[in-house]
């Protein structure tokens, strides 16, 4: 976003987190980076000793507000996640807001997570259909969310197939992937009975990066992609990079909400889509990991 630093003044202004003069003095600075910036924002009031801290998120506004949906949606379920301040518009005259550019403005948190126990509350409840009631974001790529009635026909229909057309429409994957894909997911489906937990809100892109924690040590988790799906969807993206949550803990959480067991097994099956996501966002060095999921359950 060009002027980044101007466009989260006037946004810390317009939404009324600081006034003209603080926000004018507020230090700014890159926190963290993936494929969007994230910013830093450090104001010391008057008379205090302590800095007060807000993240910053320039985003295209459709994505801001798909984002601050699903935030809004994983509180809603029991889920810990940052507060929310506002989303700050910046699209140029004239331009639909919804598709311009915008600022997303949270609570800051810091440091390792030590528990994830909201997670339980989150699975706990069951939902009446697959999918979600509106469309979003998985990274920058979009993620269609229809209403289904069994998980095997929203695993394929909004997640795996599109994927998979992506990737054979830039050359990366091929029919005969696809092919062997479509039979996994409707097999291993029924084999495994994943309908029979019924559609469980999940955060849907839960990889570490977005696994933080509070004061208490507590588990926040942002930037989701949600869906009403598996819950094992989030416990295998956890796994895919590196594990914030201890196994134990995962165990437990899977007891807790009465997933069968084999969670293992079914690691692989539920990793395919966000390997899929990977080899559309970073190219050639994810179709690999696709190729030997599909041999594997060959």
């Amino acid at each position: 976003m060009p002027g980044a630093e101007e466009t989260i003044r006037a946004g810390l202004e317009s939404l009324r987190l600081l006034d003209a003069g603080s926000a004018s003095r507020a230090s700014i600075s890159r926190y963290a980076s993936g494929l969007f910036q994230i910013y830093l924002i450090r104001s010391r009031p008057a008379q205090s000793r302590e800095d007060t801290r807000f993240i910053a998120k320039p985003l295209p506004a459709d994505v801001a507000e798909a984002e601050w949906d699903g935030l809004q949606s994983l509180h809603r379920g029991g889920a810990k996640t940052p507060e929310l301040f506002g989303i700050y518009h910046c699209a140029p005259t004239g331009m639909n807001s919804h598709t311009g550019e915008a600022v997303l403005f949270m609570e800051f948190c810091s440091g390792q997570p030590v528990r994830a126990s909201s997670l339980k509350q989150l699975y706990a409840r069951k939902h009446e259909y697959w999918g979600y009631h509106r469309h979003n974001f998985i990274g920058r790529l979009n993620q269609t969310n229809s209403r289904h009635e069994s998980f095997d026909e929203f695993w394929w229909q909004d997640r795996i197939e599109p994927q998979l057309r992506l990737a054979r429409d830039s050359g990366l994957l091929d029919q005969q992937d696809s092919t062997a894909a479509e039979h996994i997911v409707s097999s291993l489906s029924h084999k495994w009975r994943l309908s029979e937990i019924g559609p469980r809100l999940v955060h849907g892109d839960l990889w570490n990066g977005n696994v933080i924690a509070n004061e208490t040590g507590e588990a926040v988790f942002i930037d989701p992609s949600v869906a009403y799906s598996h819950p094992e969807q989030d416990f295998a993206m956890l796994e895919l990079f590196g594990s914030p949550v201890s196994q134990s803990e995962i165990d437990n959480i899977s007891r807790t909400v009465g997933l069968p067991p084999g969670r293992n097994e079914r690691i692989p099956f539920f990793q395919l889509y966000p390997l899929l996501v990977h080899v559309n966002l970073f190219g050639h060095s994810y179709v690999g990991g696709v190729r030997r999921i599909l041999r594997q359950y060959a």
